[in-house]
């Protein structure tokens, strides 16, 4: 018998991929690394395993988390923390900047079992410290080692910058990693929390494809007016191609906004944990599959979730012919998790909280064919 099973058949599970509109009970057969399209006979170099009870989704994908790990104060190894969690494909959200970029893709990325991406971060030195604010001085913003960058390393996906008082009382450094990005050919991710300017003075300078960081963050000016409304630039931006990605992190979102906007049916583009290594495994993120369950408990439909996880995270890491879906022909990358019926409270740092009825629990991950991770329960 193989040491590596070539073919795995998941039987009985309750499959949900929104990439196919599949939402069903039966079976999913995998075959080397790829989703299987037809059904064969187990044999010697099968592994069946009896789902019923479990569901099945295409693997997670984290588009917002800090992953340079011995690099930052906050850096995760990746596969350490992501594949116990249903999750094969992550975003780094800009770690290193183009002084020490080399050095986490050749030696945290790269290396990976997961599939990663990464955003560079506008300041050279990336997102090193949580002690003090990084320069993102335009001035210091070196635009040929960027695109440099760029033609380096083809897991770049985009530019970050953060935005805030923290970090700088003019919209100075946005609009020049906008002319920069325009140069390379790239979008750009804005983190946006306690704004020296109004909604209306930086929302309108993203361009479509472009994803404003951290909406429902609660310091200073909201995305709510003063009547609890999504302020009408938000809505323009959602409406002409701009992104929004919940990266809700530890401080960095309101369940009480989140359930605000939720009710007018306002939901993220890319539901994310934004969590590191001071974060992951304690509330109120803990990890990808929570965040999904407290964004189901605060209004958006689970098939949402689900999408934003998957389909719509592959196809703005330019994966999504063959990652974050379950068609057949994709990379087997799949999470078994069980959806735990129940009454669970969640909470933010603010003591805001709200109720839900169902928290998913991975089980099992595969990645590219391969059980990568599995509870013993299985």
């Amino acid at each position: 018998m193989a040491l590596d099973y070539r073919k795995i058949i998941l039987r009985n599970a309750h499959i949900i991929d929104p990439s196919t509109n599949t939402d069903r009970v039966g079976d999913l057969y995998i075959k080397d690394e790829y989703i299987c399209g037809e059904e064969f006979p187990a044999d010697d170099e099968t592994r069946e395993i009896n789902l019923t009870g479990y569901t099945v989704t295409p693997g997670l994908i984290d588009f917002h988390i800090h992953m340079n790990f011995g690099g930052s104060d906050v850096g995760i190894a990746p596969d350490l923390m992501l594949l116990p969690n249903g999750i094969t494909s992550a975003v780094d959200a800009g770690s290193a900047g183009v002084s020490n970029y080399e050095c986490f893709s050749r030696y945290v990325l790269n290396p990976s079992l997961i599939t990663g991406k990464s955003l560079l971060y506008a300041s050279n030195t990336g997102q090193t410290t949580e002690a003090y604010a990084e320069n993102i001085d335009a001035e210091y913003m070196d635009e040929e080692r960027m695109k440099k960058a760029f033609r380096q390393f083809p897991e770049l996906i985009g530019l970050k910058i953060r935005m805030g008082k923290k970090f700088s009382m003019s919209l100075d450094p946005l609009k020049r990693l906008i002319e920069i990005a325009n140069d390379i050919g790239c979008f750009i991710s804005v983190h946006m929390i306690d704004l020296p300017c109004d909604y209306e003075d930086i929302v309108p300078l993203l361009r479509p494809g472009d994803i404003l960081v951290h909406p429902f963050q609660f310091r200073g000016k909201t995305i709510l007016d003063e009547k609890g409304m999504i302020r009408p630039c938000i809505w323009e931006a959602k409406e002409r191609g701009v992104l929004f990605d919940l990266a809700c992190a530890r401080y960095n979102h309101s369940l009480d906004i989140v359930k605000k906007a939720a009710a007018q049916k306002f939901y993220p583009d890319f539901v994310t944990s934004d969590t590191g290594r001071n974060s992951f495994y304690e509330r109120p993120s803990f990890a990808l599959p929570y965040v999904m369950s407290f964004m189901i408990a605060a209004g958006m439909p689970l098939n949402d979730v689900i999408r934003s996880c998957t389909t719509v995270a592959a196809h703005k890491m330019g994966i999504g012919n063959m990652r974050g879906t379950l068609k057949p022909g994709a990379f087997a990358d799949v999470m078994v998790a069980k959806f735990i019926s129940g009454h669970f409270r969640f909470e933010d740092k603010l003591s805001n909280s709200c109720d839900g009825d169902l928290l998913i629990s991975p089980k099992m991950t595969i990645k590219d064919g391969r059980i990568l991770y599995q509870s013993i329960e299985i």
